[in-house]
């Protein structure tokens, strides 16, 4: 993997959050006492993004509970209840202590999420479950630290919300969004300058939110947040419509879009034979917390993959001795699975890592042959010129050419529905929406798309808004240089990855200083107007857009403690580079390193912090895209999202809305 997708963070949201939980589960109850933990679903989902179960067991966790489900009595052990302060869990904890002589736990240690209300805390004051609770917290950790650099609330009526609803829900959605967020800044420990996309009212709105927010608890000092070091930007998904229904070919990207693979679970379910000689099934968890192999490729390109893995493997049998000369010229090969399978067999000693490498030789097996099946090779072209408005030959995109093509595409009968639902909407987005419904038809008919499909894709409509960015911006030009010789890179060439996620784009322009204000307005001003977090060049942005600052200003912001509202006044509205030498595989901690682990351009020297949050859900280019930024720039940047969305994911999301008679957002 090249060092460059490779960032390393020095703030990790992940085990920062980990941390965090096992702190305060250490510090609840008596010492040596052994507890049951409860939870609602949503502080599950917090608690297994960052924690094992091992995790909890060395802090006297016994078992860990749903809160929802039937739950055998434990009279003798305190429960510490992690939920989320909503109504539901109120009255659900309320109900174990309602019969005085048959309490389901001993006693009651409350932890929430986010704040609770004056008026759920007076609710547990009148019950019963008041003369049990020893201890009363909010922990604020609202959201889920998925990845070091990457954190989501997981939400899947996340668009639906933010288009379907009438005004009055809409504002509670800002709400909860901004309180959400607030929980993510209080855990980073920082209160940076806010940015938002100034033609998006909920963008707005949520900044706003969330700056009184933090304002509040600076000039309380309830909490003490590092200011003057960091910036925030909040966009929403209309930001760029191409990225969620692009076709990507990294590796996680392209293992969740073809094989399937759900956000919301992460679970990979795959056929081995096993040592009976008889195939079962095994489910997986794609996640850097388990599976090394994971981490190091999963930003690769699919061109490089398969040498690169086969490499990786190679290195391994060279470095354990103990394996024969027989077994290395064996494996050595190309092998296949159930070669590796036999090796297992033969070397329980190494049955972790041989089965990594097993299954992801066998997911790279099925991603080409996904990529053959659906005859991508045609269709990623198309949504690649359409994207950038270029050929791979630096041409301008001739229209009549570009829709015979699609035409091609549409009449083909092995082309998925949900693919041709794609290409449609890429060219709509392609022609500014501005496509006729007579030629919208005509495109339907051809396709054969059922009335829901249909209505998918005219949902588009709501998240589309007239581009700010040149389209030139967004070419990558180092995938027309590169070229090799593998299976993979003769297929599903670079010439197929050439778009740049706009998040991508105006992060960077963000960090440099480039960013228009007019489009892009502060909520509250930065030290000066020649304010930027890194002073290199960027990758995407050039060397256009405003002028040359100085060096990234530490002046703190003015203490909000001293009354004084800090809003602003202001109105308004690669991809990896080339490599040179051989890709980094593996990261320190390998003992299979192939190469230097790490390069001068993904060591932390930048102490700033750029964060960076997308309503309406994020793809997992953008997710790529902040390691790809923090090598670069050589400093933290951190993504949120309402959700991680898939190709899929995102079209059942525009199938599932249903806008109500005022979609819009008022002014």
């Amino acid at each position: 993997m090249s060092s460059k997708a490779k960032g390393v963070t020095s703030l990790n949201i992940r085990e920062k959050v980990k941390n965090l939980l096992l702190k305060v589960l250490e510090q609840t109850g008596g010492k040596d006492q052994w507890k049951v933990m409860v939870v609602d679903e949503h502080a599950l989902q917090v608690i297994s993004s960052a924690c094992k179960v091992s995790d909890l067991l060395v802090k006297n966790v016994t078992i860990v509970e749903n809160l929802s489900k039937k739950r055998q009595p434990f009279p003798t052990l305190d429960a510490i209840y992690f939920v989320s302060p909503t109504s539901d869990s109120i009255d659900k904890i309320i109900e174990d202590y309602n019969n005085p002589s048959k309490p389901q736990y001993a006693n009651a240690h409350l932890l929430f999420s986010s704040r609770l209300s004056e008026e759920l805390l007076d609710k547990i004051a009148k019950s019963r479950l008041q003369a049990k609770v020893k201890t009363l917290q909010d922990i604020n950790i609202d959201f889920l630290a998925v990845e070091r650099p990457i954190f989501t609330f997981k939400q899947r009526d996340d668009i639906q919300r933010m288009y379907g609803g009438d005004q009055r829900e809409k504002e509670r959605y800002a709400t909860q969004l901004a309180n959400q967020l607030f929980t993510f800044f209080l855990t980073s420990g920082y209160f940076p300058y806010i940015r938002y996309s100034g033609d998006s009212n909920i963008s707005k709105n949520v900044a706003n939110k969330v700056y009184d927010l933090l304002a509040k608890v600076v000039k309380k000092k309830e909490f003490n947040l590092t200011t003057g070091k960091s910036v925030a930007l909040i966009v929403d998904r209309a930001e760029d419509v191409y990225a969620p229904l692009l076709h990507e070919f990294t590796y996680q990207a392209m293992t969740y879009d073809l094989l399937h693979v759900s956000p919301y679970d992460n679970i990979y379910e795959y056929n081995f034979v096993a040592g009976d000689d008889k195939e079962k099934s095994k489910k997986v968890l794609l996640d850097e917390q388990y599976d090394s192999v994971w981490e190091r490729f999963r930003h690769t390109h699919f061109a490089e993959l398969g040498k690169e893995l086969q490499k990786e493997i190679d290195a391994f049998l060279d470095e354990h001795k103990d394996i024969s000369n027989a077994q290395k010229k064996d494996v050595g090969k190309k092998i296949d699975t159930s070669e590796i399978s036999d090796m297992i067999r033969k070397l329980p000693q190494y049955q972790k890592s041989l089965s990594l490498y097993s299954m992801h030789k066998q997911i790279n097996k099925g991603l080409l042959n996904e990529f053959r099946d659906q005859s991508l090779a045609k269709v990623a072209l198309e949504e690649q010129n359409m994207a950038v408005g270029e050929t791979p030959e630096n041409e301008k995109v001739n229209a009549k050419e570009l829709l015979t093509n699609i035409t091609a595409i549409l009449s083909n009968s092995i082309i998925t529905n949900e693919n041709k639902m794609r290409l449609i909407m890429m060219y709509i987005i392609f022609n500014q929406g501005k496509l006729s419904d007579d030629k919208k038809d005509k495109l339907f008919r051809m396709a054969r798309l059922s009335n829901d499909e249909i209505r998918t894709v005219n949902n588009l409509s709501y998240l589309l808004k007239v581009t700010k960015t040149n389209l030139s911006d967004r070419i990558s030009n180092f995938f027309g240089r590169l070229k090799g010789s593998s299976t993979n890179e003769k297929e599903v060439g670079y010439h197929l990855s050439r778009y740049i996620p706009k998040v991508k784009e105006i992060t960077e322009k963000c960090m440099t200083g480039k960013l228009e204000l007019e489009n892009y307005p502060f909520v509250n001003d930065p030290p000066s107007t020649t304010f930027k977090l890194s002073t290199k060049e960027g990758s995407t942005t050039g060397t256009s857009g405003a002028g040359k600052g100085t060096k990234t200003s530490s002046t703190s912001v003015p203490s909000s403690s001293s009354g004084e509202d800090l809003r602003s006044t202001k109105k308004g509205p690669t991809w990896n580079k080339a490599k040179k030498g051989g890709g980094n595989l593996t990261d320190e901690s390998s003992t299979t390193t192939t190469s230097s682990s790490t390069s001068s351009s993904s060591v932390i020297e930048n102490s700033n912090k750029m964060f960076v949050f997308v309503i309406g859900g994020a793809t997992h280019s953008e997710t790529r895209s902040a390691y790809e930024l923090m090598s670069d720039h050589s400093m933290d940047v951190f993504l949120g999202c309402t959700s991680i969305l898939t190709p899929h994911v995102f079209l059942e999301k525009l199938g599932a809305l249903r806008p109500s008679s005022s979609s819009e957002y008022d002014d």
